[in-house]
């Protein structure tokens, strides 16, 4: 009786284990990019909690980030590694927006009928990089 108990405790244990480090491993679809982060917490949409630092706890609730940084950084390479395909483009109050779908990603939003779940934003100081979109303004 004992040693199920223990089999049966060690397996709850390596479930658990397993699922905090796939959740670890598939954290931060942004971590290439070197700059100012923000994340969503609850929901891909802005509706989301907006924080700027996590707590051990919050990663398991976010939905998206975004990472600032300058207007001259080349993101060429970064799409092209994850695999970015371009569905729109837009230029409004002189923010071009570009949104990409990545195919491995599963959180995403749907615009004009297209999935989307990364999104490029420059203007003349900056450039931002949110998944799926950028969230509580540019």
């Amino acid at each position: 009786m004992f040693k199920r108990f223990i089999a049966l405790s060690l397996s709850c244990l390596f479930a658990i284990g397993s699922g905090v480090l796939y959740k670890l491993k598939t954290f931060g679809k942004l971590n290439a990019l070197a700059g100012e982060r923000t994340y969503y917490l609850y929901s891909a949409s802005s509706s989301a909690i907006i924080k700027t630092d996590l707590s051990f706890q919050d990663v398991f609730f976010v939905r998206g980030e975004s990472v600032t940084l300058s207007a001259e950084t080349d993101l060429s390479d970064f799409t092209e590694k994850v695999g970015a395909r371009l569905v729109k483009t837009e230029t409004v109050c002189g923010v071009t927006s570009l949104y990409y779908c990545v195919e491995e990603w599963q959180e995403s939003v749907y615009i004009e009928g297209k999935r989307v779940n990364l999104h490029i934003a420059t203007d003349a100081t900056r450039t931002t990089v949110g998944t799926p979109v950028i969230f509580g303004g540019f």
